[in-house]
């Protein structure tokens, strides 16, 4: 059943555009006078905030002269992933899209689950962790709303991000020594849509339908043509309209054009190999054959018989008579 390789990086692009949206703080330091001294830029990383305190635990003390983990920064990670049951569609339901460049492709879903994704903010003051606390908050209201191309980069959805609320601890519980880390963490919850594999979608451009006299065993009464004008628009977007084309109807004569008439004979049944429609022929004026009585459509390009199949034809066209 699940034998087909896909991958539409779902939830890579959904991490990915989750820390593009934190990846551009900075904060600003100043003097005792309120004089800018300089200007701070908050790295920003993927990784669980255990990872970034196990470092600065191992560079606990301030005396030590190795190298220790530079603060302020920033850290993200997902943490959960729930089934949407507020978006859940009929099973089955499939998305049309057009590819770029004109293809027309469908596919299976979407199918809605939520993420859970932790922003965590480490700082060694108080006051850095505001500055930063302060560039995020007004923008969550609670929720911010970015657009994501998704599948190849043809469907294009709509990916809130909800602020759900903010934890704050303070990890000093050691020594003055010991390096103070102020921490804000961040929960937030994003939506994101599940698409099954990818398949061309070919477009009907045209439906024939036709119409049989079951009671008397008619094998053909009309036909209905309904096709696309011009027959080159590939989508709705292309201008178009639908024509409606009734053939055959009630038809008790068909005119047809063939490539040699020479074989044939009147009075004679004829018969469209490849159509199965039957005639008889009542003339023959050069290449035009004058067939009384179809009980079908013969088809341009087929060979036509008579006597067994020892006298035949190619049509090249015919016409249909109505009225006599």
């Amino acid at each position: 059943m699940f034998n087909k390789v896909f991958y539409h990086q779902t939830i890579r692009r959904a991490v990915a555009v989750f820390g593009t949206i934190f990846n551009d703080i900075n904060i600003i330091r100043r003097d005792g006078s309120g004089k800018i001294l300089n200007t701070v830029k908050v790295p920003l990383a993927y990784g669980p905030k255990q990872k970034f305190l196990a470092r600065i635990d191992q560079q606990a003390d301030l005396n030590d002269p190795k190298i220790a983990i530079k603060l302020p920064r920033m850290s993200f990670e997902l943490t959960s992933m729930t089934y949407d049951t507020n978006t859940k569609l009929q099973k089955g339901s499939t998305t049309r899209y057009k590819e770029t460049g004109g293809s027309n492709k469908t596919m299976l879903g979407p199918v809605g689950y939520r993420l859970g994704i932790q922003l965590n903010i480490l700082t060694k003051n108080q006051d850095d962790a505001l500055q930063i606390l302060e560039q995020i908050l007004p923008y969550f209201q609670p929720e911010y709303t970015v657009s994501i191309k998704q599948v190849d980069d043809s469907v294009i959805t709509d990916m809130p991000i909800v602020l759900q609320g903010v934890n704050i601890s303070d990890e000093y519980d050691s020594d003055f020594n010991s390096r103070r880390v102020i921490l804000y963490t961040l929960d937030f919850e994003t939506r994101v849509r599940f698409f099954g594999p990818v398949v061309d979608n070919s477009i009907i451009k045209k439906v024939i339908t036709n119409f049989i006299n079951n009671e008397t065993e008619d094998k053909f009464l009309t036909r209905q043509d309904a096709y696309i004008e011009p027959f080159t628009a590939n989508s709705k977007e292309d201008t178009h309209t639908i024509a409606v084309n009734n053939v055959g109807t009630n038809s008790i004569a068909v005119l047809l054009q063939v490539d040699d008439a020479s074989t044939l004979v009147i009075n004679e049944p004829i018969v469209g190999l490849t159509s199965a429609t039957s005639g008889t022929i009542v003339s023959i004026d050069t290449n035009i054959v004058r067939v009384i009585y179809p009980d079908g459509l013969f088809e341009v390009g087929e060979t036509v018989s008579i006597l067994g199949g020892a006298n035949t034809a190619v049509v090249v066209a015919f016409t249909e008579i109505f009225n006599e």
